[in-house]
């Protein structure tokens, strides 16, 4: 069975971004007009990122590159078969995107609720600076975003 000896299955992609634009005035003085704006799109571009899914799956000490092998060894060993590579966990992503939506959406603001605090008279989380509010957030909902708590 063919192993790989590398540290990790995701390669670097590193643009030296004085050189890129050192060839792009280059080719400009050359009369081949290329686009500032095509160069910065080309420059903002994310790396692309690795899939989802497992790469392989090890079922005891054997490490199998298909699921359906993994499966049949995990069935004929009784061992479980754990899946490893350069998994996302989607839930954690969908997590974060639910604590910014709650920003987003304006729900940390309590105008309408009845959250007032007794001595002020202003909602908890308000502080008005002459006619305009400003927010104050102590970091708890974040917090309770990061622990899992929402």
């Amino acid at each position: 069975m063919p192993t790989e000896n590398r540290s990790s299955n995701t390669e670097m992609v590193s643009v030296k971004r004085e050189l890129v634009e050192q060839a792009m005035q280059a080719c400009f003085e050359a009369g081949f007009g290329i686009p500032h704006d095509a160069l910065r799109d080309v420059l903002a571009q994310s790396a692309p990122q690795p899939h989802p899914d497992p790469v392989a799956w090890m079922v005891g000490t054997a490490i199998w590159w298909t699921k359906e092998e993994a499966e049949r060894d995990a069935v004929a060993t009784g061992k479980p078969i754990i899946p490893f590579g350069p998994m996302i966990d989607t839930g954690e992503v969908d997590r974060l995107r639910a604590a910014l939506s709650f920003y987003a959406d304006r729900e940390h603001y309590h105008f309408e609720s009845g959250n007032w605090d007794t001595v002020s008279g202003e909602p908890l989380n308000i502080l008005w600076c002459g006619e305009e509010p400003d927010f104050i957030e102590d970091g708890s909902v974040a917090r309770a975003a990061l622990e899992r708590k929402l």
